[in-house]
């Protein structure tokens, strides 16, 4: 039954692209400053990463901090294997560092992350167990990371199936939802100048392949900006903050 006093729930999805996903943080930065309340989080790779903080309880200030000083050496450990190049734990230690060993059921915020399991070619949505263990898989791109073993499955990073998954978050139980993608959907021209930007500008054409429909959707990276650049980390902390405020009308009014 309809009920017109009972207030929305809103759903925030947040999509992978590395580096980029910093901008997410600029983003929660403007949603947290102008209470707009955040009620699920749904996130793929970086979007994982950074929504398990939040969802976590890291507050603002301290992702903010966090954005500024993270390298890629707390990303990733180089092994000897044939399944990948680099070992994923060090994510797992990382989430772990930031908000210790939780559940999902421990989180704040209720919580999905989305990985595809190599098997069967289909997405999993990990909302069960440790949260670290589940963000790991949702990070481990593959031909660089080693697969994480589920259970049965085979995990690695969820953007091969759903980069943006506001239909998830939608599934938890938001009646409005705010779509965050840093995959930039832009004509780079000539700008291509190696062969990791070739790979990166490839794997980026065929993420924005993929359609999702959100209530609100946000591009904060409207340049060329890799995947890999955690050194332009202000940058991106200022670009999503700016595409959320220019948002900042469909962003209050969703939220009514």
């Amino acid at each position: 039954m309809f009920n017109p006093f009972r207030k929305k729930k809103i759903g925030l999805a947040l999509s992978g692209g590395g580096a980029r996903g910093i901008a997410h943080i600029g983003v929660l930065k403007v949603l947290h400053d102008h209470r707009i309340p955040v009620h699920y989080i749904a996130g793929t790779s970086a979007g994982a990463l950074i929504g398990s903080l939040y969802a976590g309880g890291v507050n603002i200030t301290t992702l903010l901090e966090i954005a500024t000083k993270i390298k890629w050496k707390h990303f990733f450990r180089i092994v000897l294997s044939k399944s990948g190049l680099v070992s994923s734990e060090e994510i797992e230690s990382f989430v772990v560092s930031q908000i210790g060993k939780k559940t999902f059921a421990d989180l704040e915020i209720p919580f999905a992350a989305v990985t595809t399991d190599l098997k069967t070619g289909k997405q999993l949505i990990l909302n069960k167990g440790p949260v670290e263990k589940a963000v790991r898989a949702s990070c481990t791109f593959p031909w660089m990371y080693i697969p994480v073993k589920h259970e049965e499955d085979l995990l690695v990073d969820g953007c091969l199936k759903n980069n943006l998954p506001c239909d998830v978050v939608k599934k938890m139980g938001a009646d409005i939802v705010i779509g965050v993608n840093v995959i930039p959907d832009i004509n780079y021209g000539d700008n291509i100048n190696n062969v990791l930007e070739i790979f990166d500008r490839a794997l980026d054409l065929f993420i924005l392949g993929q359609k999702q429909a959100c209530d609100v959707l946000i591009r904060p990276v409207k340049e060329k900006i890799t995947s890999l650049e955690l050194d332009k980390s202000e940058k991106l902390l200022r670009l999503g903050e700016e595409a959320a405020l220019a948002m900042l009308p469909e962003l209050k009014k969703a939220a009514l």
